[in-house]
């Protein structure tokens, strides 16, 4: 991976970890879902999926950590909850580096023209505090 600082986005999971979503990662990610991401992106009720959330992240860190297989995913993201992680705060961090990536070039609008689109996810309230 050419480390490109403007292309990334750090999001910390188990561990600090950086998305990234060149072209190799949205192949990735297109090839395992079976989704244009393009389509998807247009229709964020569909990312409420958990399926496409964890195909997606794992597609975006690939390029950080090359060894990372799709099932991997399933733990991480239960170590990340088991912390107090949001959920909806990962799907953001995806958004943010997915407009980030070259590959596709400002065709992901940061929000949907005229404000929330119907379906669009919302914010999750936050973890209660542990005792």
């Amino acid at each position: 991976m050419t480390d490109r600082p403007d292309r990334l986005v750090k999001i910390i999971l188990d561990k600090p970890r950086r998305l990234r979503f060149g072209n190799a990662a949205l192949f990735r990610f297109e090839e395992v879902s079976g989704e244009d991401l393009l389509a998807l992106a247009k229709t964020p009720k569909r990312f409420q999926s958990f399926r496409l959330q964890n195909i997606l992240l794992w597609a975006g860190l690939r390029d950080d950590d090359p060894t990372l297989e799709l099932e991997d995913i399933n733990e991480i993201l239960d170590v990340y909850q088991g912390e107090g992680g949001d959920r909806v705060k990962i799907v953001t961090t995806m958004m943010e580096a997915l407009q980030k990536s070259e590959a596709l070039a400002g065709k992901i609008e940061e929000k949907p023209k005229g404000g929330k689109e119907e379906g669009a996810p919302v914010t999750a309230a936050p973890a209660p505090a542990k005792p």
